[in-house]
């Protein structure tokens, strides 16, 4: 039986992370919509973004939400992401849901950030998938949290894998089933989740 709360595994996955804003997120690799111009200059990349270009939106929206080549401006940032967002763009599509989410440079809005985050989940997005489930997993909409990292763990997302582990290890959105819980927490602990060995060595059989 395990004997590691569930609650701590939640507490892990809190720490949503906006696409490309923090560590691990900007090496996805089904990243078929990510930002491609070339440039960092912002003045090139302001050029681009008045002719329209939706990956050039979420490039110079990302810059600002960092603060990197320009002044840290989050309703700029979210502006931009919109822009990007309504063309279709499933990276804009995700950090503008992430902003709704946690209310950054917007107000708060759990139904447009998690409306946002299906926008991009439904391309296939592959974190979007995981954010959304955690999302569903936190306001416990087990069955659903567990149909949207089973998509993001088919593509290889780490911590998808290491959290969908963890609930068959309890039996939650999913039957229980410490076959698939090993499975899926070894290769989570192959691409380096920390948390996932411990639970491998309390609850795999050796």
């Amino acid at each position: 039986m395990p004997n590691r709360p569930f609650f701590r595994v939640l507490a892990l996955m809190a720490v949503l992370c906006v696409v490309g804003m923090g560590a691990g997120c900007s090496d996805l690799k089904n990243d078929f919509s990510a930002p491609s111009a070339e440039s960092n200059d912002p003045f090139i990349l302001q050029r681009a973004v008045d002719k329209g270009d939706a990956k050039a939106q979420n490039k110079l929206g990302m810059m600002y939400y960092r603060g990197q080549g320009v002044p840290q401006n989050l309703a700029n940032a979210a502006a931009l992401f919109y822009a990007s967002a309504e063309q279709g763009n499933a990276w804009a599509q995700t950090n503008l849901g992430m902003m709704y989410l946690q209310g950054q440079g917007l107000r708060q809005d759990s139904a447009r950030g998690a409306a946002y985050l299906q926008k991009a989940a439904d391309q296939g997005f592959v974190l979007a998938q995981n954010n959304l489930g955690v999302m569903y997993l936190q306001g416990h909409n087990d069955v659903k949290a567990a149909v949207l990292l089973q998509k993001a763990a088919d593509q290889g997302y780490p911590m998808a894998q290491f959290v969908l582990g963890e609930m068959y290890i309890v039996g939650r959105g999913v039957p229980n089933d410490i076959g698939k819980a090993c499975a899926l927490l070894r290769l989570a602990a192959a691409n380096g989740i920390s948390g996932a060995q411990d639970a491998i060595d309390r609850n795999c059989p050796k």
